[in-house]
């Protein structure tokens, strides 16, 4: 179950790119406001994408070299470490603090390799411990700087540890092929995450065709992209002005597709390097969601694939209960110590397990097809999805399901993106909606009960 709020740093990014083309808004001219402002949003992009682009198209070319026989394998491992601390170097010169941090990490867990029966939860451990002492030493600004790509490595290194006891991969990681992983150039950034089997296919030689169709979906998922960006960071202020739902609505809604922007900007950098990466966010079960559960999935899907398989499979044996909560705290510390993200991660976290509760127990009573999660075609109820109570009880959850989006999502407003929220910036928006989602999820529990 995925419960981040993502492996990327939207708003740290739109951030920047405000700076950047904020001037050309105030200037007088024939020109509409949206045009000026998409304008100014590619301009403060292009030095980005160019980059993106170029280390992709670089990458395809040393495997080819590689798989020519005039670049060993650890060469090009090499190669993409190094291309990889130049991006870093290049964004925010923030190399020097991740290679530390990765230096630090790596020495934890060497030391604690002894203990194979513990050493995916050591690297859980060590991994947020070093997130944290990152987060305590450095200001605010630097840290959010750089947090999306310590994020990423610390998923890396979990998810390799265990695989490491799980799968028996131990034997076949060198070190250069660790440092190529882990600063992989396309997904040093903004992710997205990917296990190590993955960065290892993504370093194979493709037919042309392979190659041309990847470039071309690549160029599309760019594309999107940017329209997504544009959405987000022209047009919603525009059609959501003033104050009220629709304005929250109209916060809320620029701050998920600032998030598809990262998530299918990701995307495309992963398939042009050849991972074999597909959609990063599904923006349409998120925009129109059957159910928060759906949401929580389509958010960020290789972050669910994470969260899924290394934490909450790996602690389920402990309760279904300790699992949802362990894994919750995990998303939310991967993200550092912030009230605003584990109050929205811990509060989404209480919305699904009620809305699960609630539709299951309804699901069972009236035999229909209103689950959390959509039905199978053979399931044994009697009223389908195409049943008038069940299509007006769906719809129900449906509209319960985008009044907690807009709550959740308003608090993220741009005020403070370039330093992280404070816990009385959450708490004010909340209290001026009377903590309404909230009172509605615990209304909803206590109908779970009586059920």
């Amino acid at each position: 179950m995925d419960v981040g709020v993502g492996d990327y740093e939207d708003d740290e990014l739109l951030y920047i790119s405000q700076e950047d083309y904020s001037d050309i808004l105030t200037l007088q001219s024939d020109h509409p406001q949206w045009l000026m402002c998409t304008t100014g949003v590619v301009q403060s992009l292009q030095q980005l994408l160019t980059k993106i682009v170029a280390f992709a198209v670089l990458k395809r070319i040393l495997v080819a070299v590689s798989a020519s026989g005039k670049l060993s394998i650890h060469a090009l491992n090499v190669c993409m470490a190094l291309c990889g601390m130049y991006v870093l170097w290049a964004h925010n010169d923030t190399l020097v603090h991740v290679v530390m941090f990765t230096a630090l990490l790596i020495l934890l867990i060497y030391f604690a390799r002894f203990l194979k029966n513990l050493f995916g939860f050591i690297a859980i451990l060590c991994g947020i411990g070093s997130l944290l002492l990152w987060q305590y030493f450095l200001s605010a600004e630097k840290y959010m700087s750089m947090r999306g790509t310590l994020m990423i490595i610390v998923m890396k290194v979990i998810s390799l540890c265990f695989d490491i006891v799980d799968e028996g991969i131990g034997d076949g990681v060198t070190l250069s092929t660790l440092f190529g992983y882990l600063f992989d150039p396309c997904t040093v950034l903004f992710g997205p995450w990917m296990p190590l089997k993955q960065y290892e296919e993504s370093l194979y030689r493709k037919s042309f065709k392979e190659e041309l169709s990847g470039m071309l979906y690549a160029a599309i998922l760019l594309a999107t992209s940017l329209i997504f960006v544009t959405y987000s960071s022209c047009i919603t202020e525009l059609l959501f002005p003033g104050s009220g739902f629709w304005h929250a609505f109209g916060v809320a809604q620029s701050f998920r597709f600032s998030h598809y922007f990262i998530s299918w900007l990701s995307a495309a950098s992963a398939v042009a390097s050849g991972a074999p990466s597909g959609v990063v966010a599904d923006w349409i079960s998120i925009e129109w969601p059957r159910s928060l559960v759906d949401v929580v999935v389509s958010w960020s899907i290789p972050m669910h694939r994470f969260l899924q398989k290394y934490i909450f499979l790996e602690v389920r044996r402990y309760g279904a209960a300790a699992a949802i909560f362990f894994t919750y705290m995990v998303s939310s510390l991967l993200h550092g110590i912030n009230f605003q993200l584990s109050a929205v991660l811990l509060s989404l976290g209480l919305y699904t397990y009620v809305e699960t509760r609630v539709r299951s127990k309804l699901s069972a009573r009236f035999s229909s097809c209103i689950g959390a999660r959509k039905c199978r075609t053979n399931c044994v109820h009697l009223r389908k999805k195409d049943a008038v109570s069940t299509i007006v009880l769906n719809m129900l959850f449906r509209i319960v399901a985008i009044v907690h989006l807009v709550y959740l999502g308003m608090v993220f407003d741009d005020s403070a993106a370039e330093s992280g929220y404070s816990a009385k910036h959450t708490i004010t928006i909340w209290a001026s909606w009377h903590f309404a989602s909230h009172a509605i999820a615990i209304f909803m529990l206590f109908v779970s009960f009586l059920l």
